[in-house]
């Protein structure tokens, strides 16, 4: 049970908080939008390879995937996917998305931790 709902914090789909008031109960809640949200996932990644190629088809699958990544696991899998020709288009991508800001995809989208 504890892994499921591991799992489930790490995709976005639930949230938690401490309770202090009720004596350090752990409440859970349902991000209805994110569950909600899952179904355009095929829509996104779609949108995602035809503006920026493969390797931000790759990330984007690989954030859908694993709910959040930090960009070393990021370039590891890439690196593991695509070898070091696959880093230095992630880097290159990475680079391009800082120069264009926000505007291609939403921050909320990509999550680094």
């Amino acid at each position: 049970m504890k892994e499921a709902l591991a799992v489930l914090i790490i995709q976005n789909v639930v949230s938690f908080k401490v309770n202090d008031k009720a004596g350090g109960i752990t409440e859970y809640s349902c991000i209805i939008g994110n569950i909600a949200s899952r179904l355009r996932f095929e829509k996104y990644t779609l949108c995602v390879k035809k503006r920026h190629g493969d390797i931000a088809d790759l990330i984007m699958n690989e954030l859908l995937l694993h709910g959040q990544m930090s960009l070393s696991e990021m370039v590891d899998s890439v690196i593991e996917k695509h070898g070091s020709q696959g880093a230095w288009s992630l880097v290159s991508l990475v680079v391009r998305f800082v120069q264009v800001g926000s505007s291609s995809i939403p921050a909320r989208s990509i999550r680094f931790t």
